[in-house]
């Protein structure tokens, strides 16, 4: 909870600001319910890529290093995480849904792989002792952190990208915007929220809610084809582009830039009367 005299400058700083720029349409929202005055002022403009990111998948893909994609039936899919494991962005879930998947015999160990690259940082006595399972099954690999040059050509060869956003409904990871730029699918374990909204919204992936029921149907269905492992499409990825961006903003500094004549006018009225 914010204290009283962050309350304060909030409210203040939405008083005198001529626009408040919001990274997510949730975050927008949310101000809007609760500076209701102030709701003309409220903006969303999402964080987003660098035209270097650009040109080093568009280098990628034109020396054929970015994983097919396929709409059908798959022997194997390799699930990637890139990014640090910790706290409630905990894959305990996944884990156990796949180990029931493979306790019953609906899915064999080599059928899935799970790979997760950086820093492993979860307090869990149960995730451990899944991971450890999964691990034995060959099913697991945790990887130490790389270089960033190194992890995006590797995002680039992952079958699915996974994102971990349990708890977060007005955020998203900032690292969402180099999956994106790597124009592969991505996997999403949180099914309400900004990250799943944005995803959704802009056809990048798929959503999950975060139970061990859904993501067994999940991953079931991408491995039966019945869910393609489909690219998105470069007109939904490049509205993140730092270059599409700073159009936007652009046009909200204009719509200032517009406002102001008439502020000052009216200004000048009341000073006059």
């Amino acid at each position: 909870m914010f204290s009283k005299r962050s309350q304060v400058l909030e409210h203040s700083v939405c008083a005198t600001a001529s626009r408040v720029i919001l990274n997510t349409e949730e975050l927008r929202m949310a101000f809007c319910a609760r500076y209701p005055e102030f709701v003309h002022k409220f903006v969303t403009l999402t964080n987003g890529y660098g035209t270097d990111l650009e040109s080093f998948y568009a280098e990628l893909r034109e020396a054929g290093k970015v994983a097919p994609t396929s709409q059908g039936a798959s022997k194997s899919i390799e699930l990637c995480h890139f990014g640090t494991v910790y706290g409630s962005r905990s894959p305990v879930t996944l884990f156990q849904a796949i180990e029931e998947l493979v306790l019953v015999g609906t899915l064999k160990p080599s059928q899935l792989r799970l790979r997760f690259v950086g820093a492993w940082d979860v307090d869990d006595v149960t995730c451990e002792r899944l991971a450890k399972r999964l691990e034995e099954r060959e099913m697991l690999r945790r990887e130490p952190p790389i270089p960033h040059r190194q992890c995006l050509r590797e995002m680039a060869q992952a079958d699915l990208l996974l994102i971990l956003q349990q708890d977060f409904p007005l955020q998203i990871p900032a690292k969402i915007y180099e999956y994106i730029v790597a124009g592969r699918p991505l996997l999403v374990l949180g099914g309400e929220g900004a990250t799943a909204n944005l995803v959704q919204r802009h056809r990048l992936g798929r959503c999950c809610a975060n139970n061990v029921q859904e993501i067994k149907r999940t991953v079931m269905a991408f491995l039966s084809g019945q869910i393609g492992l489909v690219a998105p499409d470069s007109a939904d990825t490049a509205q993140f582009s730092y270059r599409a961006l700073s159009a936007k903003l652009a046009e909200i500094l204009s719509a200032v830039c517009r406002e102001r004549p008439s502020a000052s006018r009216s200004s000048a009225a009341a000073t006059n009367a």
